[in-house]
């Protein structure tokens, strides 16, 4: 996580410079690390849906019913949180309980 202070930024402005921000980090990256990404194993096509803005954008609940989803596809529970409980009950319209 990018943590940024710029005068007069609201939300939107600062996740939009986050996102480009890492858009041209990986760029740069598919760029001038072509034989490093070889050594390491890594398909670079993979990192290409990094170089577009803006990113794709979830809710918490959202988030939390695609992960929980893919962790039961795969024989895993719910996410649990720390009090216990799965996030799934946790989460209730994009909020958590507290």
């Amino acid at each position: 996580m990018l943590e940024m202070e710029a005068a007069y930024y609201d939300f939107d402005a600062n996740i939009k410079c986050q996102e480009e921000m890492i858009a041209f980090t990986v760029k740069r990256i598919l760029e001038r690390c072509q034989a490093e990404l070889k050594d390491l194993d890594r398909d670079p096509k993979k990192l290409e849906a990094a170089t577009e803005t803006p990113f794709p954008r979830l809710r918490y609940g959202d988030a939390i019913e695609h992960i929980n989803a893919a962790r039961i596809a795969k024989g895993g529970g719910d996410a649990e949180d720390q009090r216990g409980g799965s996030r799934g009950e946790a989460v209730q319209r994009g909020r958590r309980k507290l």
